[in-house]
């Protein structure tokens, strides 16, 4: 089966893979000494959210003491881009400088994280090793986290 072939078995109503229906993405920073403002201005990028360790931020809940400095950029769910698409999307926002990456990734953890929404029960996620070596070579792991959507019909 090719990466982006996808198998129909309509008399029996099954569907088997075809890509994430929705995906949401975002690269984390995280730090004890992290200075969301040194940050943005080393990735000349505005961040989505950042907050220094200590700071106290509002929730619905009660306030909350941040116990690590962090510095995240996210793209929004989006059911029109598949996940490769998106991570480049989010990797064309930030340097290529490599030596930038190797200064950060020595102070601060740094990941990719995904969110994965399914409709149906089997999706295909796809990496090329273009991505996977640009990934690698700015020393950032990457993480998926999957959802899936039941939608219950209401018979009643």
């Amino acid at each position: 089966m090719t990466e982006k072939q996808q198998i129909d078995e309509s008399e029996e109503g099954l569907e088997v893979g075809g890509k994430i229906d929705e995906v949401s993405i975002s690269i984390r920073f995280s730090g004890d000494d992290l200075d969301p403002d040194e940050l943005t201005a080393l990735l000349n990028c505005e961040p989505t959210e950042a907050y220094e360790k200590g700071q106290t931020i509002i929730t619905t809940i009660s306030p909350r003491t941040i116990k690590t400095g962090m510095w995240f950029l996210s793209i929004q769910k989006n059911s029109e881009q598949t996940l490769e698409e998106q991570i480049w999307e989010l990797l064309e926002k930030l340097p290529k400088d490599l030596e930038v990456w190797e200064k950060l990734s020595g102070r601060f953890r740094i990941n990719i994280y995904c969110g994965a929404w399914l409709k149906n029960w089997n999706r295909d996620v796809w990496f090329s090793a273009n991505l996977l070596k640009q990934i690698a070579n700015r020393k950032l792991s990457i993480g998926l986290a999957i959802y899936f959507d039941l939608e219950v019909e209401d018979d009643g």
